[in-house]
């Protein structure tokens, strides 16, 4: 007998094996529906993503260079700070030890700068307030110092620069080294902030450099702002000028200048309230449609050594985003072309050479780029200085040169140097490109214009000028007698010829006949004894001649001269 629980249960099984199979059916189409969503979610992100990477746009619409590097300006010691997995996050702080700072002396500090009522305000400079200082405080030979790795100095000499204000006034208060070369610093006047700038000669070896600041007397405070080190070789510091063109803001990952990667840069602009510091774990966010200036110190921002940036050298930057878009551009010095032209022209009575210096051809090869300054420096040997170089400067893009006054030796050749500056401050010469340019050395260039002449006790001294004044070497000059006062009894002269001689400093046509000296550029010829009065004529060349009255030996008068002009 069956169980009337089992029943008709073929009928149930086909149900429930139905029910399981929709469910089966049900459950395969919810995960075909999960997958194809996840898998459109993810395409959607990626062309999301791409399409942020396309619309990234940057660009960097200008580049200034700076001679000087900061060392430091007390506004904010960058240091470094851990917060768990943030490494390497950089912040301002005006704690110790005062960036790298050491010190011997009672105190040493950071404080507002308005000590006394006093901002740190150089008298003169606007603009160069600071919100902090760095005060000092010991006695008589403590000090306080620094290392640094200074730009490679190749034997020449770098500069230190700071403003500084003192307790003390008087000669020797302070004294500055660089690597134990040691310079002292006065101080006209108390409590008055002044700028100093210092050389200093650093041999080719040297790779590390210490900085001290010592003090000399007892009782002393002295206030530290902007200290700045330079080397006429290479650029201190570069801003960029970085553009963000998308509707979006960006995130600048890294900054690098000539394939170096900056540890830390600071940006100014109006978001970020003056200057920030920002590294790779602390980007800087660009706003949108914003532009933001970017400052890399090549001396202090790469965490080891300086990167060493010729003012000659083309110059390689790159900006990464946080998304990885890569911005390079590249900035070239300035190409110097010069023309030199040696022009004649009539004085009247002689004929005077100068040069034109033509600078019109110098370019920039940036795109958009242009040449803003032309510096033109003349170098000659001068016979009045003893042969010494010496050196005549002009600016313009073209311009005659000044060269009044020179003196060249014979057989030297006058060497012209171009330097252009171009918008972004990069430099080039002529000389570290192609050379000089070289002119013959001429008396032409300032020919003799005037001749004076004087007489006394018996003796005719004549004085050539050129047309700066100057007395002139090396030019002949003539006597002939035009009167006798007694046919018997004539002028006589020891001879009819001199030469100019003995070039002085002094300009001998300002000077009144009195006061001429001896010592100064001149001829001079004798009256023989028994030579009796009358006019003798001074001739050199076209100059305009000079008739002097001569007397008797015997009867010799206070000097006298009569000018006369053809």
């Amino acid at each position: 007998m069956k169980s009337p629980f089992v029943k008709g249960t073929s009928g149930t099984s086909v149900i429930v094996g139905a029910m399981l199979l929709i469910i089966i059916t049900v459950t395969a189409a919810t995960s075909v529906a999960y997958i194809v969503t996840s898998l459109q979610q993810d395409i959607a992100e990626k062309e999301s993503h791409t399409t942020a990477i396309e619309l990234e746009e940057l660009e960097i619409t200008k580049i200034s260079l700076y001679p000087a590097a900061c060392i430091d300006d007390f506004e904010g010691v960058s240091v470094f700070k851990n917060y768990g997995t943030q490494n390497c996050y950089w912040t301002l702080s005006r704690d110790y030890p005062y960036s790298g700072w050491r010190n011997t002396t009672e105190t040493m500090e950071v404080v507002a700068c308005e000590v006394g009522g006093e901002a740190c305000e150089v008298e003169g400079e606007e603009g160069k307030k600071s919100k902090y200082a760095f005060k000092v405080t010991g006695d008589a030979d403590e000090f306080i110092n620094k290392s640094f790795v200074p730009f490679q100095s190749s034997g020449e000499e770098v500069e230190l620069s700071f403003r500084v204000k003192s307790s003390l006034a008087g000669d020797g208060v302070v004294e500055v080294s660089l690597n134990g070369e040691r310079v002292p610093i006065n101080f006209p006047a108390k409590n008055k902030w002044q700028k100093n700038t210092t050389s200093f000669s650093l041999g080719s070896e040297s790779e590390f450099s210490e900085l001290r600041f010592t003090l000399k007397r007892d009782d002393t405070t002295i206030y530290l702002d902007d200290i700045k080190f330079s080397n006429p070789s290479y650029w201190g510091e570069v801003e960029l000028a970085a553009r963000n063109l998308n509707i979006r803001k960006t995130t600048l990952k890294e900054v690098a200048v000539k394939n170096h990667f900056a540890r830390t840069y600071s940006v100014f602009s109006p978001t970020s309230k003056g200057k920030a510091v920002f590294t790779r774990a602390h980007p800087y966010t660009m706003p949108p449609r914003s532009t933001a200036s970017l400052r890399i110190n090549l001396l202090t921002d790469f965490g080891g050594s300086p990167v060493h940036l010729k003012t000659t050298d083309p110059i390689e930057t790159l900006l990464i985003t946080g998304l990885g878009s890569n911005f390079a551009d590249a900035f070239a010095p300035p190409v110097p072309v010069a023309r030199v032209q040696v022009v004649t022209e009539d004085l009247g009575v002689v004929f005077r050479d100068f040069l034109v210096l033509d600078a019109s051809e110098s370019y920039d090869p940036d795109p958009d780029g242009f040449v803003t300054e032309f510096n033109w420096t003349v170098y000659y040997n001068d016979s009045r200085v003893g042969g010494g170089e010496t050196a005549h400067y002009q600016t313009g893009k073209k311009v005659r040169a000044g060269l009044e006054g020179i003196n060249p030796v014979p057989g030297e050749a006058v060497l012209i140097d171009l330097k252009v500056t171009d918008d972004t401050g990069m430099v080039a010469k002529l000389s570290q490109i192609s050379g000089n340019i070289s002119v013959p050395a001429s008396q032409n260039f300032n020919p003799p214009v005037s001749l004076r002449a004087s007489y006394e006790a018996g003796k005719i001294t004549v004085w050539v000028n050129d047309t700066a004044g100057r007395p002139v070497e090396g030019v002949v000059v003539n006597f002939v007698c035009i009167h006798n006062d007694n046919s018997s009894n004539p002028v006589k002269l020891a001879q009819s010829s001199a030469t100019v001689k003995g070039g002085g400093s002094g300009s001998e046509g300002s000077r009144s006949e009195g006061s001429r000296s001896e010592g100064s550029g001149h001829a001079v010829v004798t009256q023989e004894e028994g030579s009796g009065g009358g006019t003798v004529r001074v001739l050199s060349g076209n100059l305009p001649y000079v008739d002097v009255r001569v007397e008797k030996l015997e009867h010799s008068k206070k000097s006298q001269s009569l000018y006369s002009v053809k």
